[in-house]
């Protein structure tokens, strides 16, 4: 370990790599590998080395192949990718052949290489340099724990600092961190919060309408029940009676109409009577039509000679399809056009033409001067007072449609056109566009 550590130290690309040092002694060989820069696998082995023999050469190849199927089984995924050899340059022919017999490539490292501080001369064999590694190795790194054994305390474990400053780091920041998504949270979803409380306000403000929505549902599903079975049943014995055949070819039994509450089914059950067979499905298709659905129920043979069949007949009405009133779409409504207010037939009621309304002061004589009553326009052949005279018109007879000039017959009878003076009792003053034109005494 010593040796391994102390040529790492000296040749620090090794420090990645996974490298076996060999260590040749006389008749062993000490191996060593190395992971990450520490000794993770060691092995002694009987190998007497020769480098001028051959088959030394395939023993100590032999063994290293030994070494590293040992080392995978205890080290799972383990790979080495060189050889070290404490040697010198002089046996490069022995480091070739190695090589050739493991399929790696084999280094030869000096183990005086090391020795930095003062030079060292040894008298070593090639065979017998690679024992002075460990000492050097040791030179090197005297109190190292990290690489070395500490044989005075052999089961005390390595104490591990731990890295303060990395945990305050990686609190902080993950403190950081919190702070900064829980800021991110607050101010994204404050708006969101607010919104569901506005929403939920809102809910509970709707809750007393869905209530009153709810039972008007209900109330409208009993309404539309009731409409859809209100069938006017006299429509549907009229329409029974009018398709029928003449009594002389048919005539019609007891007949029952019904109408089934849970599923507003209505049904006409009758029972016809006729003269020919032929004429039945005659008589059935004729109440047959896309409401009335017909159905014979049975054909048997009467007792009454003069219609010999009987026939039962079964008509199913069609309910009525209610439209919801949400549904309804209703038309806008037109502005009424304004009419003048002389044709209202309001104006001509018999209420509005009481004597008290009709003041004389409102038809004074002054109003109407004697120079505009002259006698040659108020003649009666020219001015038909009795046409356009309503005043003479009883007030049972003032009705809108008996004020028409083309329905008042003119009476042979009329008044003088000098008298001025208007008649309380049968003047009519609601309607002053129509006397106009006439004067008072023509009234």
């Amino acid at each position: 370990m010593a040796a391994a550590a102390g040529a790492i130290a000296k040749h620090p690309e090794w420090a990645n790599s996974t490298t076996l040092f060999i260590d040749l002694l006389n008749d062993e060989a000490d191996v060593v590998i190395t992971e990450r820069g520490k000794s993770v696998f060691m092995r002694s082995f009987y190998a007497p080395t020769d480098p001028q023999d051959a088959e030394s050469v395939k023993i100590l190849a032999s063994e290293v192949k030994r070494t590293l199927m040992s080392a995978t089984s205890q080290r799972p995924g383990l790979k080495v990718d060189q050889l070290i050899v404490w040697t010198k340059d002089s046996l490069a022919p022995f480091a070739q052949a190695l090589s050739q017999a493991t399929d790696m490539p084999v280094k030869m490292l000096d183990p005086f290489t090391m020795a930095e501080r003062a030079d060292i001369s040894v008298a070593a064999t090639t065979q017998t340099v690679g024992r002075f590694a460990p000492v050097l190795g040791a030179l090197q790194f005297p109190n190292s724990s990290d690489y070395l054994i500490d044989f005075a305390n052999p089961r005390k474990k390595v104490e591990r600092k731990r890295p303060i400053a990395k945990y305050i780091l990686a609190g902080a920041a993950a403190t950081g961190l919190l702070a900064a998504s829980w800021w991110w949270y607050s101010s994204s979803h404050a708006a969101l919060d607010q919104e569901i409380a506005l929403l939920k306000t809102e809910v509970a403000s709707d809750v007393p309408i869905l209530k009153t929505s709810t039972k008007n549902l209900a109330d409208w599903k009993k309404v539309e029940t009731f409409l859809q079975g209100d069938i006017l049943w006299v429509d549907e014995l009229e329409r029974l009676s009018q398709n029928a055949k003449d009594s002389e070819t048919t005539y019609f039994g007891g007949t029952t109409f019904a109408l089934e509450t849970r599923s507003n089914n209505a049904t006409i059950a009758t029972k016809f009577f006729t003269k020919e067979q032929e004429l039945v499905p005659e008589i059935q298709g004729a109440y047959r039509d896309e409401k009335h659905n017909v159905r014979g129920t049975g054909l048997a043979q009467s007792q009454d000679k003069k219609y010999p069949v009987a026939a039962d007949m079964l008509i199913t009405v069609a309910t009525s399809q209610v439209i919801d009133p949400r549904n309804v779409k209703r038309k806008p409504i037109e502005p009424a056009a304004t009419e003048p207010a002389a044709t209202e037939p309001a104006a001509t009621e018999p209420a509005a033409t009481e004597p008290a309304a009709t003041e004389p002061a409102a038809t004074e004589p002054a109003k109407t001067e004697p120079a505009k009553t002259e006698p040659a326009k108020t003649e009666p052949a020219k001015t038909e007072p009795a046409k356009t005279e309503p005043a003479k018109t009883e007030p049972a007879k003032t009705e809108p449609a008996k004020t028409e000039p083309a329905k008042t017959e003119p009476k042979p009878t009329t008044e003088k056109p000098e008298s001025t003076e208007p008649e309380p009792a049968s003047s009519k003053p609601a309607e002053p566009s129509k006397n106009e034109p006439i004067l008072g005494g023509a009234s």
